[in-house]
C-alpha cells in the first residue's frame, strides 16, 4: 500500500475515533439501548428487546423492537406505547429515516393462544393507529387460536390500514386441529355480530395442518355482511372456497370492479365443470360484482358483468381455455 493509501486509511479510522468520541453511534446501537430504556417502564410492558439489520457498512438498514405486554395491558396502555415508540424513532438520528417496525405479542402463562401487533413505521408517512381493543379483545376472547394485527403506513402498491387475522382452532378442544365448514362459518357469524364497528381488514382462516384446501374468509374495511357469509357458506357446501369480500378496486381492472373474489382450489378435472356451474348459479342469482376464480386452471368468470379487456392471467392449456369460454358464455353478459 503506497503512502497515500496509508494515510487515506488513518485518516478515516481517526474521523470515525473523533466521531465516536462525539457521540455518534454508526451502529444504532446505542440509539436502539436508549429507546429500549424508554419502553421498558411503560405501564403494561414486561420486556423489550430490539435487532437492528445492517448490509455489511457502518449503518443500520431498518430496526425491529419485541416488547411483551402483560396480561393485565390496557387499550390506552397499549396506545401510549405505540405514541412513545413513534416519537423515539422520530427523534432518533440513526433510525428516524429508515424503516422501524414494533412487535407487541401477548402470550399468558399456560396458555396456547397467543398474539402479535406488527406496528410499522416509514419516513415522511404516517401509520394509523392499531386496532387495539379489538386486538385485545379478540386476544382475551374464545375465538382463536392465534390473533395477528398490523398497522402499516402507505407504500406504493397498498394504502395505509389495519388488518386483523385469526386462525380458527377446534371448538372441542381447543387445539389448532380440523374444523369443519358448519363451524368454521358459526364462528365468523359470531365475530360478525362481535365487532359490527370494526373498519379494519379481516381474514380468517382454519388451521395449517387442516388436511385438505381449508377455506377461508378475507374482508376488507369491516367484517362481511350477513348476506355475504350466506353466500360463502352456501358456496363451500359445495366445494371448499377461499371467499374476499369488500375489496377496493384492482389497478388491472378500474372499469369493472370486482368488490367480492370467489377462488375455488384444486379439484379434479372430472369434477371442476360441474362444481363450477353450481357455483356459478348461486353468484348469478346473488347479483353481487363477484369474480369466481378456479385457481389451478387460471380460469375466471364474472357472472352478469363481462371479463372482455380485463388484463389477467389465461387459461393454459385448450381444455381450459374452452372450459372457460363455455362459462362465460352461460354466466357472463358482454355488449355486443
Amino acid at each position: 500500500m503506497g503512502i497515500c493509501g496509508q494515510w487515506g486509511r488513518l485518516r478515516a479510522l481517526a474521523l470515525i475515533g473523533v466521531s465516536v468520541l462525539a457521540g455518534c453511534d454508526f451502529t444504532g446501537a446505542r440509539s436502539a439501548d436508549r429507546i429500549d430504556e424508554a419502553l421498558k417502564p411503560l405501564p403494561g410492558v414486561s420486556s423489550v428487546s430490539h435487532t437492528v439489520g445492517r448490509n455489511g457498512g457502518f449503518g443500520p438498514t431498518d430496526v425491529s423492537f419485541d416488547v411483551y405486554v402483560r396480561d393485565e395491558a390496557t387499550t390506552d396502555q397499549l396506545s401510549a406505547l405505540t405514541h412513545v415508540f413513534t416519537d423515539q424513532i422520530h427523534a432518533s438520528r440513526a433510525f428516524r429515516t429508515l424503516r422501524a417496525t414494533l412487535h407487541v405479542r401477548r402470550w399468558p402463562p399456560g396458555n396456547r393462544m397467543h398474539s402479535t401487533m406488527y406496528v410499522e413505521l416509514r419516513p415522511s408517512v404516517t401509520t394509523p393507529e392499531p386496532p387495539w381493543q379489538d386486538w385485545l379483545r379478540l386476544s382475551r376472547g374464545d375465538y382463536g387460536y392465534e390473533i395477528t394485527g398490523w398497522a402499516t403506513p402507505a407504500d406504493h402498491d397498498r394504502s395505509a390500514g389495519t388488518s386483523l387475522e385469526i386462525t380458527l382452532f377446534d371448538g372441542r378442544n381447543r387445539r389448532p386441529d380440523n374444523i369443519g365448514a358448519e363451524e368454521f362459518a358459526a364462528v365468523v357469524h359470531r365475530l360478525a355480530a362481535d365487532f359490527p364497528q370494526s373498519r379494519s381488514d379481516w381474514v380468517i382462516i382454519n388451521s395449517f395442518i387442516y388436511a385438505n384446501d381449508p377455506p377461508s374468509i378475507r374482508s376488507d374495511h369491516g367484517l362481511p355482511t350477513s348476506a355475504q357469509l350466506r353466500l360463502w357458506q352456501a358456496l363451500d357446501a359445495i366445494a371448499p372456497i377461499h371467499g374476499a369480500f369488500n375489496l377496493d378496486p384492482l389497478a388491472y381492472n378500474p372499469k369493472q370492479p370486482d368488490s367480492n373474489r370467489i377462488r375455488l382450489g384444486k379439484l379434479a378435472p372430472r369434477d371442476m365443470d360441474r362444481v363450477a356451474v353450481k357455483q356459478l348459479q348461486l353468484i348469478a342469482k346473488s347479483e353481487t360484482a363477484t369474480v369466481y376464480e378456479i385457481d389451478d386452471a387460471q380460469i375466471t368468470v364474472r357472472p352478469g358483468r363481462c371479463s372482455a379487456g380485463v388484463q389477467e392471467p389465461q387459461p393454459r392449456t385448450p381444455d381450459n381455455v374452452n372450459m372457460q369460454a363455455e362459462l362465460r358464455a352461460q354466466f357472463e353478459t358482454c355488449p355486443r
